[in-house]
């Protein structure tokens, strides 16, 4: 039992459990794509039926092929910002991808120079700020195949320099960009800008597992020559797979990585994925492609000694795709000054980065607060834990706490924007009860 001056009480505290569900969290999980020909009007109260409800990401995927020769018109920019409307208002944040091209025939497909390519870029750039508090990132430099940076003749070093410009202009300093692959990162900046790492650049990889290389993610070591046999490699080459995970993994600490698995190669094995996964902070991945590799996952199953213990591999890897909170314990210690402390558990793939606040409150009974407390929530790398601490007394009212009263502790995040971060304890609530103050 606990004493104040004036009143005494007892914590009861509640068996925190942790689920195994999966958590719509902001800014993370998996996402479907949803694709518009901007020439084309969209049919929204069709595509509201085959909005995925338990997901909060969406990647929209913009084709302006049919403008390879001239500036985009008003009336389709109106479109864009209506698509972009559509997703804000169904509660869904983007991963907007532009290209010219969605057969793998960007040669075809995309302008013949370079200066018509930079005016769609400022044009479609300029309705993607006014998005930006709904965007999670964008992909590309609008070139390549499907948009993914290959096949494409501007991928020279000079063009790609001038198209990331060009964006980043338009785009602003503080939103995400992914380029394809890690040396296309290493071609946009200098090496004294890999310790930096300031301008939001990241990678996106829809390559994942589908062989030694990735789809030419990486470079290819079954095919060696004279340079791949020594330990060195310069700024501007394609390093094998281990070197650029090494790079990806210090690289991607502070932008969204993630993309698409593929395949049925060795490399995608439940246990190896998992760990390269772990190792590039995976934040997000597609839930429709590839099917060959996904339903791999659905039959392997997980084998640890924790609650995780045999849940399948698709499941385990999607419920650790970016962050996962969950409280491990709380309680009341101290005797002259009594403090409540709560232990959170960062168990996902990746850093809970965003600008958030933790709320604690007191509760007659549900629904009625009593008192709040809120605190900043640091930043929580993969697999850390956090301790958040306070005295009782900047709860406690002496004045209005009586005798027999009874008071749940409550906790609840949210970020920036309002959106719950739901807690791995409570995955249907908004809240998790923590226990109660009993007062004699």
């Amino acid at each position: 039992m606990i004493f104040t001056k004036k009143k005494r009480y007892e914590f009861h505290p509640v068996q925190l459990l942790e689920s195994t569900a999966y958590l719509p969290n902001p800014s993370m999980g998996w996402y479907h794509i949803y694709s518009f020909c901007l020439e084309k009007e969209p049919d929204f109260e069709e595509l509201f039926w085959c909005l995925e409800k338990n997901e909060t990401l969406a990647l929209v995927l913009i084709d302006i092929g049919n403008y390879q020769k001239t500036d985009i018109p008003e009336e389709a920019l109106m479109r864009l910002h209506n698509i972009f409307q559509f997703f804000v208002e169904n509660k869904k944040e983007m991963i907007v991808r532009v290209t010219y091209d969605t057969e793998g025939n960007c040669a075809e497909r995309e302008p013949e120079f370079l200066s018509q390519l930079q005016s769609h870029m400022e044009q479609i750039g300029s309705v993607l700020q006014e998005y930006k508090e709904q965007i999670l990132l964008v992909q590309g430099l609008c070139i390549g195949n499907w948009g993914e940076m290959h096949g494409s003749k501007f991928l020279t070093e000079h063009r790609l320099k001038k198209l990331y410009d060009t964006w980043r202009k338009v785009l602003g300093k503080e939103m995400f960009i992914a380029v394809r692959t890690p040396l296309q990162w290493r071609l946009l900046h200098d090496e004294a800008d890999f310790e930096k790492n300031t301008d939001c650049m990241g990678v996106f990889n829809d390559g994942m597992f589908a062989s030694p290389d990735d789809l030419g993610t990486y470079r290819n070591m079954q095919i060696p020559n004279d340079s791949e046999l020594t330990e060195e490699y310069s700024w501007t080459s394609s390093w094998p797979r281990e070197k650029e995970l090494a790079f990806l993994q210090t690289l991607i600490l502070h932008s969204p990585y993630g993309g698409e698995a593929v395949g049925e190669a060795a490399e995608g094995d439940l246990k190896k994925a998992v760990e390269e996964l772990r190792q590039a902070h995976a934040v997000y991945l597609n839930k429709a492609y590839d099917a060959k590799r996904l339903e791999l996952w659905k039959q392997e199953i997980w084998k640890s000694e924790d609650v995780w213990n045999g849940i399948d591999g698709m499941n385990y890897i999607g419920n650790h795709l970016g962050y996962r909170l969950v409280i491990r314990k709380a309680d009341l210690t101290g005797k002259k000054r009594q403090v409540f402390f709560i232990d959170i558990e960062n168990i996902g793939f990746a850093a809970f980065a965003g600008k958030a606040v933790i709320v604690f409150s007191l509760e007659i009974r549900q629904g009625m607060s009593f008192a709040n407390k809120s605190f900043s929530v640091p930043r929580m790398e993969a697999g850390t834990r956090q301790t958040i601490s306070f005295a009782v007394e900047e709860l406690l009212n002496e004045k209005t706490v009586g005798k027999g009263m009874s008071l749940q502790l409550k906790i609840r995040i949210q970020d920036s924007k309002g959106n719950c971060i739901r807690l791995a304890n409570a995955p249907d609530a908004d809240f998790v009860e923590l226990g109660s103050l009993v007062f004699h």
